[in-house]
């Protein structure tokens, strides 16, 4: 027996689908379409949709699972040109694999525009809102295009203070009249503000240039122009921020505004500054009525006021006429030298800095009476005392007292003073005299050197070792044209040089005497030892009998820092040590080491190359 299952489908199935989104229907979008094939009985077992029928015939889609209302979509080749497309869409419905029913219908599809949209110029902050227009259809369709983003209203229109600085994305779409779009972007610069700030010189007084400054900032670009108002009813622009200066004529205050813009046209807000333009003072003074020689004291009255203003502080400056001749007091005394006359000048200062200045000419000063003075020495060391004598001849003047100032700080009122230099240098003693009429005579004047004692250090104590040599390491500070003697002059090379060699072999103690300018002179010593070199014996017994029982090397405490070490025949170190205050009792670590011959290396550095050799040791 044998069986078969058949399925039998009726008559004729009835191919049919809609266009779910019929209507216009834009190239950029999918089209739709909705299966409504039916069979009388049964089931429509497969579909096949030709897409583009009678053009691309290959250009299908085929389903062989299909429903009723089942949804089949395509995207056809977008187009911005013609007005339209008419493609034919073919449905087969099948009923098995024989019974067969196909439709076509067609479908109209709309072009899109082709939207694009120009660079969009920056703007500044503080600009009126703009009416945008950059974007545009390229294939000239009839519709609606709308701008959007930040600071854009529907109208298109972008108001930079919404947006705010920085840039902005602008997006422009344009829908056709049959409800087909397309957008573009481009960006927006909203360019900040710049930022005025000025700087007003400290000094602003009537008739005199008042410094103006720029310190603004572009924020972005450059600034390029500067819009300066002084509020005197003058403006200026100008190309810079460099200072310049404006004068005022009238004292009071005055408002100061500038504005800055920068090379995109974007300007500031206005920076504002009062400034109090204040008056000049009125410089006067009177002289003295005479001045002595060679004192030459002269007080001077300062009658200055300060314009107007009273009690107003005010500061002084005078000029004496004479190179270094100033003063900053009030009612100042200065002192001239010669007969001049002098043109002398004040100029004053007021508490806000205003200035102005007066000269007047001092022609009331009197000569001076001549002066001399005579010293034991013009040369001395240091500490030595020296006298001075005053021989001035004061004509018919009497003299009534006298003033020696020896330039270092000392001073006397002696006739014939002697002083004490207690430190080097070139001195320049200077004496004058005051008559009984107050006027003082010239200053008479004598240069004095007074020389140090060098400073000697004959140098470390040396050591020597037998027929060696050694050089003394003398030096010397605090003078000039040297001269060396050593004494003893025994075993040296030359006792009349600083650093001479000595081959003693004996330990001796040298001086060394120095002399400098002036003949100042100075001692110091250095004592010199005799250094023997290590005995080193090569064999030892440390048996307990008391004779050699520990290695013995003379000498060798007379190097610090040598150092011995012992070494058995494997090379294995069995005696380290700093130093030999102590002889080695043949042991180590606290056990006595087996007889026999070992190696040793003796160190006594301070130059000297090691020793070594063979230490024997018998028990």
């Amino acid at each position: 027996t044998a069986s078969v299952t058949v399925s039998i489908n009726g008559g004729q199935p009835v191919a049919d689908f809609e266009i779910v989104n019929a209507g216009t229907i834009c190239s950029n979008r999918n089209v739709q379409i909705k299966n409504l094939s039916t069979a009388n009985f049964g089931n429509v077992t497969r579909i096949i949709v030709y897409w583009n029928w009678g053009g691309n015939n290959l250009d299908t889609t085929i389903d062989d699972s299909p429903v009723l209302n089942k949804l089949y979509e395509k995207q056809y080749p977008v187009f911005n040109t013609p007005s339209q497309r008419v493609y034919q869409i073919r449905m087969r419905a099948f009923a098995g694999a024989l019974c067969i029913n196909e439709v076509v219908k067609p479908v109209i599809l709309s072009p899109v525009p082709d939207v694009r949209i120009n660079t969009i110029p920056g703007i500044c902050l503080e600009a009126q809102p703009r009416q945008l227009t950059q974007g545009f259809d390229a294939t000239n369709n009839t519709g609606q295009g709308i701008y959007s983003g930040p600071g854009v209203i529907a109208s298109g229109i972008f108001n930079p203070q919404v947006a705010g600085v920085g840039a902005h994305i602008i997006l422009y779409r344009f829908t056709t009249n049959d409800g087909c779009s397309d957008s573009a972007a481009t960006s927006i610069i909203v360019w900040p503000r710049p930022t005025a700030n000025l700087n007003v010189s400290a000094i602003t007084c009537v008739g005199a240039p008042v410094i103006f400054s720029s310190t603004s900032t572009s924020n972005s670009n450059q600034i390029t122009k500067w819009n300066w108002n002084f509020g005197d009813g003058n403006s200026q622009i100008r190309n810079n921020g460099d200072s310049f200066s404006h004068t005022y004529s009238n004292v009071q205050n005055y408002q100061v505004n500038l504005i800055v813009t920068t090379d995109s046209g974007c300007t500031s807000i206005p920076a504002t500054r009062t400034i109090s333009i204040h008056p000049n003072p009125v410089a006067d003074f009177t002289l003295p009525a005479v001045v002595c020689l060679p004192e030459g004291r002269a007080n001077f009255t300062n009658t200055s006021t300060s314009g107007g203003t009273v009690n107003t502080p005010m500061t002084y400056q005078w000029n004496f006429g004479i190179p270094g001749g100033t003063s900053s007091a009030e009612n100042p005394t200065f002192f001239f030298s010669n007969t001049g006359p002098f043109n002398i000048q004040l100029r004053t200062t007021s508490a806000t800095g205003c200035v102005d200045s007066i000269t007047k000419i001092l022609n009331t000063i009197r000569p001076q009476p001549l002066a001399n003075s005579t010293v034991n020495s013009n040369e001395g060391c240091i500490g030595a005392s020296k006298q001075f004598s005053d021989v001035s001849n004061p004509l018919n003047n009497t003299i009534t007292s006298w003033t020696w100032q020896f330039d270092d700080g000392g001073r006397s009122n002696l006739r014939n003073p002697s002083h004490v230099f207690n430190r080097t240098g070139i001195f320049l003693v200077k004496m004058f005299y005051t008559t009984a009429a107050g006027c003082n005579s010239d200053t008479v004047e004598k240069r004095l050197t007074i020389y140090p004692f060098p400073i000697v250090d004959a140098g470390p104590d040396q050591i020597i070792r037998n027929g060696g040599e050694v050089t003394l390491k003398a030096s010397v500070r605090g003078g000039s044209g040297y001269q060396y003697r050593w004494a003893p002059a025994t075993a040296l090379n030359n006792p009349s040089v600083l650093q001479p060699i000595s081959r003693t072999q004996v330990e001796i103690m040298y001086i060394l005497t120095v002399s400098g300018s002036g003949g100042c002179s100075s001692s110091d010593s250095v004592f010199v030892r005799l250094l023997k070199l290590p005995e080193i014996t090569n064999a030892f017994s440390p048996n307990g009998d008391g004779i050699n029982d520990t290695w013995i090397i003379r000498n060798l405490d007379s190097y610090p820092g040598a150092t011995v070490q012992v070494f058995d025949r494997y090379g294995k170190a069995i005696l380290k040590s700093n130093g030999y205050n102590i002889p080695w009792d043949g042991k180590n670590n606290g056990i006595a080491v087996p007889a026999g011959v070992y190696y040793y290396i003796v160190d006594p550095k301070n130059g000297l190359k090691p020793t070594t050799g063979p230490l024997t040791i018998i028990r």
